[in-house]
């Protein structure tokens, strides 16, 4: 295993011990995690967006089912309603306006409501 030196000023210094001590953790594995911590967060957003497509995917496959007798209108909205409310949350505002502005340039009105 590698060790690098690296320098902090002594009121970094004493920040970064007592955060590591709030979370009952050595100073190096403190710094690892905070280091790696970006990769961990991309991981998991792509396990998510990966779920929430599946889910994507299999609530339209059940909107458009021909068999009426097995489908449930309230259910297949609200499944798409539920992935729609979960994809909104993992973005931001600048994001959103992003998508309608190219809803709006394909001729097609993005829903606001």
């Amino acid at each position: 295993m590698r060790t690098f030196s690296i320098k902090f000023s002594d009121e970094q210094a004493a920040y970064i011990e007592v955060l590591a001590a709030e979370q009952g953790q050595t100073l190096s594995a403190f710094i690892r995690e905070r280091v790696f911590a970006k990769d961990e967060l991309h991981e998991l957003l792509g396990h998510m967006q990966t779920g929430l497509q599946a889910a994507i995917w299999e609530a339209s496959n059940q909107l458009h089912r021909t068999d009426k007798t097995t489908s449930d209108p309230d259910a297949n909205n609200a499944l798409m309603l539920e992935a729609v409310m979960l994809l909104r949350s993992l973005t931001n505002p600048q994001t959103v306006s992003a998508v309608h502005a190219e809803l709006r340039r394909r001729g097609i009105a993005p829903n606001h409501g």
